[in-house]
């Protein structure tokens, strides 16, 4: 077996797991705690995830496209990547305290997105690092780590719902530790790949890592903005309650794109690799986009014929206003 497809392999599996869990702990939550209340809680986990875009602003792709590009320069890029984030970090964090108020969002959705913060700090930490090990074409640790941190905030997330607890700051906790989990297990690793050394953070490089980020922040930005300003507009113009509704089938929809993601996850530090050869590069290109077109149509027109069947399943019926919602986002 090739080394991406090893790869591939190792992230879908674990991607599975993790989407699984997710999927299920998500519609718990719905059910436990209702339309409103769900929404609060999804504009703050979409809100400091945008937010996240300035903290990373591409320096994860590009620490990703350089390792893969000269293994040897990995300490290198990590340290001075690891140092221009904790530069940025001050931005996103000031973002998350200020946007809220002019998005629309109401007090406890503010104090959400502010409790979330330490999501947001804790996974550019991880993605950092398990960025560096990708470059390294060493996908094994990520694949344990997001599902090991996933299972921990459902446990935590899963014990507080079971008791019956209504408090979401609770639900924000679960989180946190999950994703502190996966921090923690990014570095470890990395210490024993490369040495305690990649974790000091260095300005060496100066600002050439940004310089090199700039198009990979843009698409970004677009990405994240595309996402999620469907959210903040129903938040606005119906409601957090339209937005519970919404949330629903916007995280079904989510929860099947493990596929490509995992595959994309393998598949970009291949083609890093393969940069100056551009005959490998086109082969492994369009090999790549037509196994992702074969994963995709038979999971986009199976969920469009059972969307309805879906929603009443995992939601019940009073999110039944999701299924034409999830007809349409799935394509």
């Amino acid at each position: 077996m090739s080394q991406l497809a090893r790869n591939t392999a190792l992230l879908t599996a674990a991607s599975i797991g993790q989407k699984a869990v997710a999927f299920l702990y998500f519609a718990a939550i719905a059910h436990t705690i209702g339309d409103s209340a769900t929404g609060a809680y999804f504009l703050a986990l979409g809100l400091t995830t945008t937010i996240g875009v300035l903290d990373d602003v591409g320096l994860t792709s590009v620490l990703i496209r350089e390792v893969a590009k000269t293994p040897e320069k990995a300490v290198l890029y990590a340290r001075n990547i690891m140092g221009l984030k904790i530069l940025t970090m001050p931005i996103a964090i000031l973002c998350a305290f200020i946007l809220p108020q002019f998005l629309g969002f109401d007090a406890q959705a503010q104090m959400l997105t502010e409790i979330a913060v330490i999501v947001m700090l804790c996974d550019t930490v991880s993605l950092t690092f398990y960025g560096a090990l990708r470059g390294l074409h060493v996908l094994k640790y990520e694949s344990i780590g997001i599902f090991i941190g996933q299972t921990i905030t459902t446990i935590v997330g899963a014990a507080v719902l079971f008791e019956g607890a209504r408090d979401l700051r609770l639900l924000i906790v679960a989180l946190i530790l999950g994703s502190l989990w996966n921090a923690c297990f990014a570095m470890y690793n990395v210490v024993r790949r490369l040495g305690i050394q990649a974790l000091v953070p260095s300005y060496s490089m100066g600002v050439q890592p940004l310089r090199m980020s700039f198009m990979f922040f843009l698409a970004a930005i677009f990405v994240k903005v595309y996402s999620y300003v469907d959210s903040f507009t129903l938040n606005m113009v119906l409601g957090q309650a339209a937005v519970g509704v919404y949330a629903v089938a916007y995280k079904l929809t989510y929860a099947f794109q493990f596929l490509p993601l995992a595959f994309v996850g393998a598949l970009y530090p291949a083609m890093s690799a393969q940069a100056g050869d551009k005959v490998a590069l086109k082969k492994t290109f369009l090999e790549a986009e037509w196994y992702v077109a074969l994963l995709a149509a038979p999971v986009v027109f199976g969920i469009f014929a059972i969307a309805p069947e879906l929603i009443h399943t995992f939601y019940g019926s009073d999110f039944s206003g999701a299924a034409p919602v999830l007809e349409i986002l799935i394509f």
